[in-house]
């Protein structure tokens, strides 16, 4: 497939996605967007399903059939997929929003993250602006990608005690934010030590929210791996298996300090 032909595809999804919105249907039917005879790429096996009709309903798929088989309702969308592909939206589980970092405000790069097929992002350093976006995106008022945001990040001197690291997951949860960010930057001091870190975890896990991010100075990998901690980069492997525990490794990588 031609990249000219997958981009394609994707802003003919998003335009007539958002004109299926706006558009007046028959009010005993809810909207229907009906791609017709395209190519789907399931993702869930290896196969290349060909010649299919795909039925959207309010947002979900509701079927999937032969072209030849399944017919799109009357009042549906079509969207002609003859020669063209269509999958699953991409995920990007690592971003940053802050301006600061160079991203447009009011998540200006939005248009970009669509463009290309992704219509997911997780963005790991979070403010209330981003909990204001992320509404604004649920509720039809930004067209952007679906968008789960941590809060600030979770590290040492910030956070030293066990209640300390209690008081701010449960504040973060509180303030709705999706995900727990650990972190530590060049400003560390002794590093975060086990219980503190365990506490962040086991908070985390009791209000049912993910924790992924940096590993700590003074835990090492072992630990993390044992304590079940999703790493938010893959030079964290690297670091926390080859640096010494307690060494402040990750500062010696300048421009990742911050992410």
């Amino acid at each position: 497939m031609k990249r000219k032909h997958f981009l394609f595809l994707i802003l003919l999804v998003l335009m007539c996605t958002r004109i299926a919105i706006s558009q007046s249907y028959d009010t005993t039917q809810p909207p229907v967007i009906a791609f017709v005879d395209v190519n789907v790429i399931p993702m869930t096996s290896a196969e290349l399903l060909q010649h299919q009709t795909v039925l959207v309903e309010g947002g979900l798929i509701t079927r999937i059939g032969p072209a030849d088989q399944v017919k799109a309702p009357e009042n549906a969308l079509r969207i002609d997929g003859s020669n063209r592909y269509l999958l699953p939206g991409l995920v990007d589980a690592h971003v940053h929003l802050e301006t600061a970092l160079g991203a447009r405000p009011h998540f200006g790069d939005a248009p970009l993250f669509l463009a290309n097929g992704v219509t997911t992002v997780v963005n790991l350093r979070g403010f209330p602006e981003h909990l204001k976006l992320r509404d604004e995106i649920r509720d039809g008022l930004l067209l952007a990608p679906n968008l789960y945001t941590s809060g600030e990040f979770v590290e040492e001197p910030r956070v030293r005690t066990t209640q300390e690291a209690e008081r701010e997951v449960e504040a973060q949860v509180r303030a709705g934010y999706d995900v727990i960010k650990i972190h530590e930057t060049p400003a560390t001091t002794t590093g975060m030590d086990l219980p503190t870190y365990r506490a962040v975890l086991q908070s985390a896990r009791r209000l049912d929210v993910p924790v992924v991010g940096h590993i700590p100075v003074g835990i090492g990998l072992q630990t993390a791996i044992r304590e079940h901690q999703n790493l938010a980069h893959v030079v964290m492997y690297v670091l926390g298996y080859f640096v010494p525990v307690g060494e402040p490794s990750f500062p010696r990588f300048g421009a990742c300090q911050r992410v």
